[in-house]
């Protein structure tokens, strides 16, 4: 059955992996590696969080960044190291065939990506205290996606990794969103009557 399911997961990503263009190489490298990106997500996340929750800002930013320390820690220390799952540009396999922008840069394994987790622990934290006000706020969703996709098309990851990647996000910041309502009842009081 793992065989069958790796095998899936390898053809679905061949198929996706071989959509490239010299421009779209330079984009998905931008989107995937930017930490100039990640700089001005992590600024206007921070003025949000402020402006909204004035005082109590500091709580939710700690929120912010233990949702993302979690996320990153799990998959890269605890996942990655269990399951070693090499990336499909560290594959002998598939080498030839796998398009890749660049060196194969990243560690050896990719199973969970910790960009799919960041990102899309990014999303669902921010959807769910910001969504009362900004609706747009969602749009971390396709952004997560968006990122996720840039590590296939870089040949960094198989879907599966993705997959996992969200599935591990939403379950750290589900956590993170309960504990936050514990600690701090009264936010949801105020802002989140329902």
């Amino acid at each position: 059955m793992l065989e069958f399911l790796n095998q899936i997961d390898t053809n679905i990503f061949l198929f996706l992996n071989q959509f490239h263009t010299p421009l779209f190489d330079e984009i998905m490298h931008f989107i995937s590696k930017s930490y100039i990106l990640l700089s001005l997500i992590f600024s206007f996340v921070i003025t949000i969080s402020i402006y909204y929750y004035k005082k109590k800002s500091w709580l939710i930013i700690l929120a912010i960044l233990i949702n993302f320390g979690l996320t990153d820690a799990i998959s890269s220390r605890a996942f990655k190291p269990t399951f070693k799952r090499l990336r499909p540009c560290k594959e002998e396999v598939l080498k030839p065939v796998v398009h890749t922008y660049g060196k194969c840069y990243g560690g050896k394994y990719g199973f969970v990506s910790s960009h799919a987790a960041n990102t899309m622990g990014l999303a669902v934290l921010l959807t769910f205290l910001f969504s009362h006000k900004l609706w747009w706020i969602s749009i971390f969703f396709p952004f997560s996606v968006l990122v996720s996709y840039s590590r296939i098309y870089l040949g960094k990851h198989y879907p599966f990794d993705l997959i996992g990647g969200w599935i591990l996000a939403f379950i750290c910041s589900f956590t993170v969103i309960f504990l936050l309502k514990k600690i701090y009842h009264g936010l949801w009081k105020k802002h989140f009557p329902y």
